[in-house]
C-alpha cells in the first residue's frame, strides 16, 4: 500500500472514532475540516471531502458518510452506486 493510502485510513480512522462520538452534526463537520485541513494529503482530496461533508445534513448521514470514506479506503468499499 502506498504512503498516501496509509495516511489516507490513518486520518479516516481518527475522524471516524470522534464523529461517531459526536452529539451534533455541526461539531462532528469541526472535527471532520480541522483533521482533514491539517492533514497530508493532496488539497483536491481535502477539498472534495469537505464539500462532501459539508451537503450531510444530519449527524447521521454525516457519520454514514465518515463511515463509507473510511471503507472505501480499507478497501470495503463497493464499486456501484447506490442512490
Amino acid at each position: 500500500m502506498s504512503k498516501e493510502a496509509e495516511e489516507k485510513k490513518s486520518v479516516l480512522r481518527a475522524i471516524l472514532t470522534q464523529v461517531y462520538e459526536c452529539p451534533s452534526r455541526d461539531l462532528a463537520l469541526i472535527i471532520i475540516k480541522d483533521h482533514l485541513e491539517k492533514s497530508c494529503l493532496p488539497q483536491g482530496f481535502k477539498d472534495l471531502m469537505i464539500r462532501q461533508a459539508t451537503e450531510c445534513e444530519t449527524l447521521l448521514a454525516l457519520q454514514k458518510y465518515a463511515t463509507n470514506s473510511f471503507l472505501k479506503y480499507e478497501g470495503m468499499g463497493t464499486k456501484r452506486s447506490f442512490r
